[in-house]
């Protein structure tokens, strides 16, 4: 009798290097958006206080908001107001949105019955909203970096 033995080892065939680097360019191809994307959501979104004017018994902020990543319908921000002796004077929602991509927007809001004087830090407490253009939520705190140009604190 008479036995035939096939090999354990699997046969490998090896691509011409024109072939190789098709297929290279297709897995390319392949991953680049979910990788383009991955990168817009991680995207940094910064919110600089630029200035901070009276309006009559309010304080008006200016607000100035860089989004690195994709388009947002939404950036709703919960605002926390220090007075100088660091006692909360005042909190707010401020929606910032909406925000195209890799676009910077100049924001005004009112703080209402606050003068100017009467705020010395601000605080991003929280994002109470954020969306992308097709109305998913998403997670944006840790994307938002607040920064500030005035004498008044800016920060999270």
């Amino acid at each position: 009798m008479t036995v035939i033995r096939k090999s354990l080892r699997p046969s490998v065939r090896r691509l011409s290097p024109a072939r190789a680097m098709i297929a290279a360019a297709a897995v390319c191809a392949l991953a680049s958006p979910a990788l383009s994307q991955t990168a817009e959501a991680d995207a940094p979104i910064t919110v600089e206080l630029n200035k901070l004017a009276p309006n009559g018994e309010s304080c008006q902020a200016t607000i100035v908001v860089r989004n690195g990543g994709g388009p947002l319908s939404s950036l709703k921000t919960d605002l926390v107001m220090f007075a100088p002796d660091g006692i909360v004077a005042r909190r707010i929602a401020v929606e910032l949105g909406p925000l195209a991509r890799n676009k910077t927007f100049v924001k005004a809001f009112d703080i209402p019955g606050t003068g100017c004087d009467r705020i010395g830090r601000i605080l991003l407490n929280d994002v109470i909203a954020c969306a992308d253009a097709d109305g998913a939520a998403l997670a944006c705190l840790d994307r938002v970096e607040p920064t500030s140009l005035s004498a008044v604190t800016f920060d999270k």
